[in-house]
């Protein structure tokens, strides 16, 4: 995680979420519209959404994502996150979250 450039990537000028309204950023390094200059690993990172005075508004740090699991505050506003089996794109996060464990430790002693 680098948090040394916090205007890494913004949107236009002109670009709104109305409250009560979701929008989804790809990072996907295409740098356009709603699609990042950077990628997000799978294993740890985070993203950080900040004012135009680079104030800190919110963040989300994760680690171990898995392939297909979305994952997101539950309920909407809380400092909770979940994972969630049905990914809600565009609106808030339904029930059906998930417990993520680790991975089995195997010994032979």
């Amino acid at each position: 995680m680098d948090f040394s450039e916090p205007a890494k990537w913004k949107f236009t000028s002109r670009f709104v979420i109305p409250p009560h309204r979701y929008v989804i950023v790809w990072a996907d390094e295409k740098d356009s519209a709603n699609h990042t200059n950077f990628k997000l690993s799978k294993e740890e990172d985070a993203v950080i959404l900040s004012d135009n005075m680079l104030r800190e508004v919110d963040k989300i740090e994760y680690k171990d994502m898995e392939e297909d699991i979305s994952y997101g505050r539950f309920p909407d506003g809380s400092t909770s996150f979940n994972y969630f089996v049905l990914p809600t794109p565009e609106s808030k996060n339904t029930d059906g979250s998930l417990e993520i464990l680790s991975k089995p430790k195997f010994s032979m002693k």
